[in-house]
Parts: C-alpha cells; structure tokens; sequence
C-alpha cells in the first residue's frame, strides 16, 4: 500500500508540473528557496490568482531586503534605496490589491524616507505613508500596522513644535492605545509608545514634563516586563532619566542619575556588543561623575572612558561617541592643573578633531572643542594664552558658519570676548 501511495503521490506531482498548474509550483519553489527574481521571471499577462499572489510576495520581499539595506546607509543613498523599495511595493500591491502586508511596509518605508535629513518634502511623504497605513487597515485590523503608524507619527512629531507636534503626539498615543487592544503583550508598542513620551517631555517644563516623564518610565517598566532582555528599553529608559535629571536639582537630579546608571549598565549587561548601550552607559557615568565629590569623580570618570573606549571599537566610525569622549575628556581637564589638566585637553582635542574627521559639518563638537580651548586658556597666561584663545575663536567661527542660530555658540563667543577682556 505505501508503494502504491508513493507511485499515485509522484504521478499526480508529474501531472500537476505539466498541467496548467505548472508556472504555479514552479513560483512556489523559486519563494521558498528566497529564489525572488526566478518567481517575478514567471510573470505574463492573466496569470492565475493563485500565481499572483506568490508573485506579489516575491516583490514584497525584495522590498524588504531594500528598506533593510536603506536603514543602514547614508542618508543620501538611503532615500534612493527607499525609492527602490517603494517602487517594489507598488508592484506587490498592483499584483495583489488587498496585500496589507505589502501596504504596510510601503507606509513604513515612506514613513522612514520622510524622516531622513535629505528630505524635501517630508510632510507629503509621512501624508502618503498614513494613506498606506489606513489601507492595510481596511483590508484587515492589525497591530504591527498601528505600531508602525504610531512610529510615524511620533517621528513626524520631534520634526515639529508646539501645537503641531502636540497633536501628531496624541494621534501617536492613540495608534498605540489602538494596537494593544490587538496585542496587550506587545513589548515593541510599548517601548514605541514610552519612546515617544520621552522625547514629547524634552519639550515641556513643571509638571507637563513630569508627568510625561511618568508615562514614558511606566511603558519602559512594562516593555521589560514582557521582555526582560530588551536592551532597547534599558538603554533608552536610561537616557530618558538622564534628561529628567537635567529638569531637576539637588537629590532629586542626582537619584534620576543613580537610576540611569543603573539602567544603562543593566542593558550593556543583556547586549555586551552594542555600541549605542556602550555610548548611553558612558554618558551616564559621565554625568553620576560630575554630581560626585572629586575622588568619586575620577574612577567614574574612568568607567565612562572605558565605555566609550568599548563602544568605539565596535564601531569606529561613531563620531557620537568620539563627541562624547572628548567632552568627557574637556570635563575632566577643568578639575586637574598643570601637565594632568593639559593631557586631557589634549585628548579632548583629539576626540574633537576625529569626531569632525568623520562628521565634517559636526557644529556641536566644533563649539564644545571651542570651549575646551578658551578653558585651557583661561589657566595660561600670555602668548599661550592668547595662542589658544585664537584657536578657540577659529573653533567657533566653524561651528557657527554650520549652524548660524545655535544658542550655545552665541553664547560662548560672548563669554570668550570677555575672558580676554573685551565686551
């Protein structure tokens, strides 16, 4: 009997591969096998609906396989990339209308192209990627589609201000709200959802700002209850108590602080090899460092060097860390004398310069290098004083051809006037 039933099952399978059915098992191979340019050589008009919707799923995943290579690129590169991935999706809804998943990662490639600094009209695009969202919804309610509407929205929202930014926030809020009815376990829209609490409070004062410091604190606790290893949300959760403390003084500040390390080291704990848990943890003890007396301070100091040491060798063309390191560097020199204070000046300089070797127009860390040298002036005295005072001027006159309105230029090209006695 088994014999028989082998003999029928391979005289069917033969009959099927020469039949009309032919082109369609042939697709079905070619998709398994990840083999998607051999499954879109099958296409011809009046194919079966059978036929394509494999096809359709051939050109979703290509799609995806561009949006991934997009998120990884330069920003110049990675709208063209998106581009491509968009035109993928077009063609996987053109071959299959009510394909939500091919919407869904079209609204969210539209949504990500939006949000690149290359931009130009980004509040059309992020406009097209809520039509695409809204119609993988029609088709079928999910929350991984409200996950990555909210996403969106949040995004759209840290590219506005006041009222504007307010309302994309709360529509944000509701897209999550939304989405967990669907999925009440979902650690990734909670984590979103806390995200987007931390970065609305950046822009409140008083009690606006604690009490969405508080939604955001409570959605991270709830994200790592679902997920204990999301080394995301510890990182983030960090940074998020990090800029709490800056709205607060005295204990208060320091304990937000005491907590972000705690935060930080508990993600670079979970994920040793992440150089953004590694920058975060370093920046952390950065600041613990600067609120502790000075023999504390030096082995935080260390701590945090180590850290961004860590991350750098990970991924060397971090200039956010490079920038980090050098202002923890600056830091420190302002608390030594003598050789010890130059050394890191020194290295503050050279974390400077690296990090704009690889952001050339990196107005921040011409400022702050700027100042590093005006400081270092400050504790010389005549021709290398005034050697060090006209670099720091030639620093600033960078940084504020890149960036003409950044306050804290302003701000430190007065206070340099003064310390040689002008203004």
């Amino acid at each position: 009997i088994a014999l028989t039933t082998k003999i029928l099952i391979a005289q069917a399978e033969r009959e099927l591969e020469q039949g009309p059915e032919r082109k369609t098992l042939l697709a079905e191979r070619h998709l398994l096998a990840g083999e998607f340019d051999a499954v879109l050589k099958l296409q011809s008009p009046n194919v079966s609906p059978r036929l394509a919707a494999i096809i359709a799923w051939a050109q979703l995943m290509q799609g995806v396989k561009l949006s991934t290579r997009a998120t990884v690129a330069s920003d110049e590169e990675s709208f063209a990339i998106f581009e491509q991935a968009i035109e993928k999706y077009r063609a996987a809804v053109g071959a299959k209308a009510d394909f939500s998943e091919a919407l869904n990662n079209w609204g969210l490639a539209l949504s990500r192209q939006a949000g690149l600094k290359t931009a130009v009209d980004s509040d059309r695009l992020f406009a097209l990627s809520y039509e695409k969202f809204a119609a993988a919804l029609a088709v079928k309610s999910d929350s991984y589609v409200l996950n990555n509407w909210g996403l969106a929205l949040s995004r759209q929202a840290k590219m506005k201000a006041g009222f504007e930014a307010d309302r994309l926030y709360a529509e944000c809020g509701e897209k999550f709200v939304a989405g967990l009815v669907y999925r009440p376990d979902s650690h990734e829209i909670l984590y979103n959802w806390a995200n987007a609490f931390a970065a609305q409070a950046t822009t409140k004062k008083g009690a606006e700002a604690d009490g969405l410091f508080s939604h955001a604190d409570a959605r991270y606790a709830a994200a790592i209850v679902l997920k204990p290893n999301k080394y995301e949300a510890l990182t983030n959760w960090g940074s998020m108590l990090l800029n709490y403390a800056k709205t607060k003084a005295g204990p208060e500040a320091k304990a937000l602080v005491n907590l972000a390390v705690q935060k930080c080291a508990a993600a670079v704990a979970q994920k040793t090899d992440s150089y953004e848990a590694r920058v975060n943890f370093g920046y952390a003890l950065f600041k613990q460092a600067l609120m502790n007396g000075r023999a504390d301070a030096d082995s935080l100091f260390t701590q945090a060097d180590e850290q961004y040491a860590a991350a750098l060798t990970i991924n060397p063309s971090l200039h956010e860390a490079l920038y980090g390191w050098g202002n923890l560097f600056a830091e420190q020199a302002t608390v030594k004398v003598g050789s010890e204070a130059d050394r890191c000046f020194a290295k503050a300089e050279e974390k400077y310069g690296a990090a704009i070797a690889i952001k050339h127009d990196y107005h921040e860390a011409f400022c702050n290098w700027g100042i590093a040298l005006s400081n270092q002036a400050i504790s010389k005295s005549n021709a290398e004083a005034d050697r060090l005072f006209v670099l720091a001027k030639e620093k600033y006159a960078v940084a504020l051809e890149a960036k003409p309105d950044y306050p804290e230029l302003l701000n430190n090209t007065v206070r340099l006037g003064r310390d040689q006695g002008g203004l």
